[in-house]
């Protein structure tokens, strides 16, 4: 529900999203979202509560598949920043994508392993 709120008007009415035909699908931000992907007709593209204006107008990948398979040749492949600045690792058992120039990581930071 957290990552559908500022999909919907807040109480004056206002549509953040600006009638945008997409929805937001994806979210690194357990918490409370303020960033993640949409998907919509148009593809999959990524927002965040900084760049609501326009969301849906320029998808980086054209369908959810699309992205997928991207996903999937960046984790197989590589090379690691094959989809942008976030790139694949697991700590503590876990899959993560991280910025490893600007890491949001803390305590789990030393023990991060990139893929590639």
């Amino acid at each position: 529900m957290d990552a559908l709120r500022p999909r919907l008007p807040d109480h004056t009415g206002t549509d953040w999203w600006g009638g945008a035909p997409v929805v937001p699908w994806l979210t690194g931000d357990e918490a409370g979202p303020e960033s993640g992907h949409w998907a919509g007709d148009i593809g999959v593209g990524r927002w965040s509560l900084d760049s609501l204006i326009g969301v849906g107008q320029k998808a980086a990948y054209p369908s959810i598949a699309a992205y997928l398979e991207a996903v999937y040749r960046t984790l197989t492949d590589g090379p690691a920043d094959a989809m942008g600045p976030n790139v694949p690792g697991v700590v503590w058992g876990c899959l993560i994508w991280e910025n490893y120039e600007a890491p949001l990581l803390d305590e789990a930071l030393p023990h991060w392993t990139l893929i590639h």
